[in-house]
């Protein structure tokens, strides 16, 4: 199969591309619920979706790094990327996956090119310009976001990866803040026609952002439990998750 064609593929389906071109985050085969998250990345009417998944469930791999990639790949037109957790430091850990792939994935290069360092005009640890001029930037929680644009574009996608931890949802000054900083500042920096949001985590407390918006309308939202069935012992991702591994966790 040419080149050409792979990517044709790979432009189809996110979860083919993940294992194609990123296989070293594919070391366990993916469940069924990592096809259901890939098919409602891949979307493009799904404008704002809500992804409430366990920890260590590869939710990060999927949506901040393999979704990320894919779009910079294969959707049209000059991108921004904004990466969120709930500190920058975290948001830059996303970043730095997303850069160990542009620059030393191997099967990644083999597939598009090299798309690292020696090839960007940007490359830091809170933001990289690619050869494309697609800006990728790590923000935590809460920061000031006026004026997030490359040239004229506006972040094309966001993607929030646990945007709120115990320490930044402490009081309810914290929680109100997060989401309203979410709501009024973040969202409105979108590109209006091509623009998208993902946020994915587990919830924190009653009130956190999360939870407060799972049933806001506008937003399409899906929740995903560790344990299946309690009795039978049926869990989310037997291969990467096994119910004696989430018993040992507790």
């Amino acid at each position: 199969m040419s080149r050409a064609s792979v990517k044709r593929e790979l432009a189809k389906d996110e979860l083919l591309f993940g294992a194609m071109a990123i296989p070293e985050m594919f070391t366990e085969p993916s469940a069924k619920f990592h096809r259901e998250v890939a098919d409602l990345l891949i979307d493009p009417e799904i404008k704002k979706l809500l992804i409430m998944a366990p920890r260590k469930h590869a939710k990060s791999s999927l949506v901040a790094c393999v979704h990320a990639l894919h779009h910079i790949m294969f959707d049209e037109g000059p991108k921004v990327v904004v990466l969120v957790s709930k500190t920058q430091g975290h948001a830059k850990r996303l970043l730095g996956t997303i850069k160990d792939v542009l620059d030393h994935g191997t099967a990644f290069r083999k597939i598009f090119g090299y798309w690292g360092r020696f090839s960007a005009s940007e490359w830091s640890t809170s933001q990289i310009i690619l050869k494309d001029g697609t800006l990728i930037i790590a923000l935590g929680t809460g920061q000031m976001v006026v004026g997030l644009k490359q040239v004229h574009q506006r972040p094309t996608l966001i993607i929030l990866d646990d945007p709120e931890d115990m320490e930044n949802t402490k009081t309810d000054y914290s929680l109100k803040f997060n989401f309203r900083w979410l709501l009024k500042a973040l969202l409105p920096t979108l590109d209006t026609k091509r623009g998208r949001i993902v946020v994915i985590g587990t919830p924190q407390c009653e009130g956190c952002m999360i939870l407060k918006l799972f049933d806001l309308p506008g937003w399409v939202s899906k929740k995903y439990e560790a344990v299946l069935d309690w009795d039978d012992k049926i869990v989310l991702w037997p291969q990467g998750c096994s119910w004696d591994f989430l018993m040992a966790e507790k």
